[in-house]
């Protein structure tokens, strides 16, 4: 699609691609490095392992045996993957008409010197790439369902063989050649424009990009990770003013979704705006006063859409957030605002609400804003939140549940008395609805409750507090151990109601999810509890055995938020390309998603995993970073199936979700800290890659603390000059998962 988009660069691991190509992916450049047969006869994906001439393994960095790798993929896959006879998973995302898959080869450890046509290993290698050409070329040729374009990189055609492997186009040529396309010269041949940032894009740009205004082929750049170098060639390409309908493409080794709210600013499809400009103060007590904590910076973020409110023109991002204010005696002073923003980033909205704290009420550390729409007796439309809340002196928590209008901009703040005492501080909670009433389902670690030394679920009617079912323990990972102890900010819940199929929709389940932070290591699991339509009754599923916790990766304070599509959204399906109405996608013409976001996470894909020899991208040992900020997307059911509810397939890796999951989106999406995330649904944007629907689509939006550091992870900077609590947004397809 046209405008600033973005090109897979350096993914060789194929096992990425099924995730990419649902993530967007139009655009990919592969490394094919020339290896002698010495070398490729000790490689699994190699067809033809005493083929003399050697072979073409997928790599950027140069494989050598030092390296005991012996899995690569070659261009042997490649060719594999687009026979229609061999039914492989990946033959479909090259078949849609009206998008076509643009594939870049780059040529790496070449002969030394290529023109020497009396050279043995020159020969070798041409035949190599002949015989690849030629037999790409007669499948497209043989099967007109292929919508793939081959473009030949690395300095390839090179001045001796201008004229060879036509039709195919390249990325470089003569200085002649950026003005003219002279055919008899091979100028024709350079045909994408393909600079480094910032020279010669820089210089390109002075030219007024040459010949390539004329260009049926998108430009691209290559390879800014850092926020600010893709404004800056963002910026540059803009100011040029000239409109190449093929657009920009950027070469990333990072993560789409990274890209897509770095580049949000050029773009205006994603969003990376200051929510909040509030940082935590300091806090100085009186002589001989206990000091009091600081309250640290979290955000719990929201979407009110049209479905919820009828008379919202837009959906409206609705967000929590403590604000501890610098004081120079007693206590801190701590409040709890509750604002807007349109989905848009506009600014900020009247406040609907302003929470000061007073001295005997537990301060909001914890705080779950998950809202749940109903009407009341009198017509008036309210939406539903939970705050869980600890009292710093006691180290125990409250419950509240915040009833707002939407007439009235306002929020009662009702405290669930029977809970005052029972609920300990590192709780998280969020109201759940289903037919008839609003329920509350709480995540808690209490050391003296019933389940210590492990967490526990409990689900409280929202309005009285009253236990609506038994505790249920969450084995797997204690609570606390030696003198570590969880904090409110590392645990989070999600729960959703799921109707059974059947006419009647009180009829169904209560599926939660839970996610805390241990050890440096993200844990999750999850429970349904059942609902007896006849008596509104719940029924836990397990009712005895504790619910085992699985290890997600490294990172800390998580945090979940869940969307359900309505059932009047249709979108396209990969499959076959056509408008398909959600009704066929489940219960009630129903989809669950859920996402999962958390700080201090792995970095997957950047420049240096992505090009290294040693382990393919989708077998790496995860390792957390400091500041990294991590995604993953997947529908409920996948989800439970990860928690325990199922089997579900995996790479070698320790964790069950990856870059590589064929069944979820995951990556890096920024750097910070404390993130919030919430799900609603896009009815218009616009696209980089042109599959993405509007009616298709879901908005990821994630609050998180700015980050003001270095790279070590080199997974690519945000800006340094955005700071306090900001907006992130991007999209994903709805048909983005299997």
């Amino acid at each position: 699609g046209g405008g600033i988009g973005w090109q897979a660069h350096s993914y060789n691991d194929m096992r990425s691609w099924d995730q990419m190509f649902r993530k967007g992916m139009q655009y990919l450049k592969i490394d094919i490095n020339y290896r002698s047969v010495v070398f490729c006869s000790s490689q699994v994906n190699v067809a033809n392992k005493s083929d003399d001439r050697g072979c073409f393994v997928m790599n950027h960095d140069t494989p050598t045996f030092l390296s005991l790798r012996h899995d690569y993929n070659t261009t042997d896959n490649l060719v594999a993957l687009l026979n229609r006879s061999n039914h492989n998973s990946l033959y479909k995302w090259f078949t849609f008409p009206n998008r076509r898959v643009f594939v870049a080869l780059c040529f790496k450890s070449m002969p030394p010197d290529v023109c020497d046509d009396s050279n043995e290993e020159t020969k070798k290698w041409l035949s190599l790439v002949d015989s690849f050409v030629n037999t790409v070329k007669t499948l497209i040729a043989q099967d007109p369902a292929l919508n793939v374009e081959f473009v030949l990189d690395g300095g390839v055609p090179h001045t001796c063989h201008i004229q060879r492997w036509r039709p195919w186009v390249s990325t470089a040529g003569p200085d002649d050649a950026f003005t003219q396309n002279d055919t008899a010269l091979g100028y024709d041949r350079w045909e994408v424009m393909n600079p480094s940032w910032p020279s010669p894009m820089q210089s390109y740009a002075q030219q007024k990009w040459g010949k390539f205004v004329n260009s049926s082929h998108a430009f691209q750049v290559w390879e800014p990770a850092d926020q600010d170098k893709i404004q800056a060639a963002s910026n540059t390409y803009i100011g040029v003013g000239i409109d190449h309908p093929p657009g920009l493409k950027f070469a990333i080794n990072i993560d789409p979704a990274m890209f897509e709210v770095y580049s949000s600013d050029a773009t205006g499809r994603g969003l990376n705006v200051v929510l909040v400009n509030d940082t935590p103060g300091s806090v100085e007590t009186r002589a001989g006063a206990s000091a009091a904590p600081v309250i640290p910076p979290r955000v719990a973020l929201m979407a009110i859409s049209q479905e919820m409110l009828p008379s919202l023109t837009q959906t409206v991002l609705v967000y929590v957030y403590n604000r501890t204010s610098r004081i120079t005696a007693g206590a801190p002073t701590a409040q709890v605002v509750i604002a807007c923003r349109s989905a848009a980033g506009d600014s900020v909205v009247e406040p609907l609400a302003l929470w000061n704290e007073e001295s005997d009420t537990p301060t909001p550390t914890s705080l779950s804003a998950t809202p749940s729409a109903s009407v009341d007796g009198n017509g008036a439309t309210l939406v539903v939140h939970a705050f869980a809340a600890v009292s710093a002196s006691e180290g125990r928590g409250a419950l509240y549940s915040a009833i707002s209008s939407a007439d009235s901009k306002s929020v009662a703040l009702h405290p669930l008395v029977p809970t005052l005492q029972t609920i300990p501080g590192c709780a998280s909670a969020l109201v759940v609805d289903f037919p008839g009433q609003h329920v509350l389902a709480v995540a808690s670690a209490d050391p003296a409750g019933a389940c210590a030394p492990y967490m526990s679920v409990t689900v409280l009617d929202a309005i009285t507090g009253a236990a609506q079912g038994p505790e249920v323990c969450i084995s797997g990972v204690t609570a606390a151990t030696k003198d570590t102890d969880l904090r409110p900010e590392d645990v989070t819940i999600a729960a959703v109601y799921v109707p059974n199929n059947g006419a009647d929709v009180s009829d169904g389940v209560v599926k939660i999810l839970v996610a805390f932070s241990f050890d440096h290591t993200i844990f999750s699991t999850s429970l349904s509890v059942s609902i007896r339509p006849t008596q509104h009754t719940f029924v836990f599923n397990p009712t005895s055995a504790a619910t085992p916790a699985v290890a997600l990766g490294p990172g800390s304070q998580p945090d979940l938020a869940l969307f359900v599509t309505s059932a009047k959204m249709s979108f396209p399906t990969r499959e076959s390309n056509k408008g398909v109405d959600a009704s066929s996608a489940g219960p009630h013409g129903k989809q669950y998603f859920m996402a999962l976001v958390h700080g201090d996470g792995f970095c997957q894909n950047n420049d240096k995993r992505n090009k290294q020899t040693q382990v393919g991208s989708c077998d790496q040992t995860p390792v957390g970073t400091v500041g990294v900020l991590e995604y993953s997307i997947g529908k409920i059911d996948d989800w439970m199936q990860v928690l325990g509810e199922g089997d579900v397939p995996r790479s070698n890796t320790s964790y069950p979700i990856n870059s590589c999951s064929a069944r979820f989106q995951h990556g890096a999406f920024s750097q910070g800290a404390a993130p919030s995330v919430t799900l609603f649904a896009t009815e218009q944007t616009q696209s980089s890659q042109d599959w993405k629907d509007p009616a298709g689509t879901i908005t990821v939006a994630v609050a998180h603390t700015a980050y003001n550091g270095t790279d070590p992870a080199v997974c690519g900077l945000p800006l340094a000059n955005k700071t306090g609590t900001l907006l992130d947004a991007w999209t994903v397809a709805i048909d983005g998962f299997v």
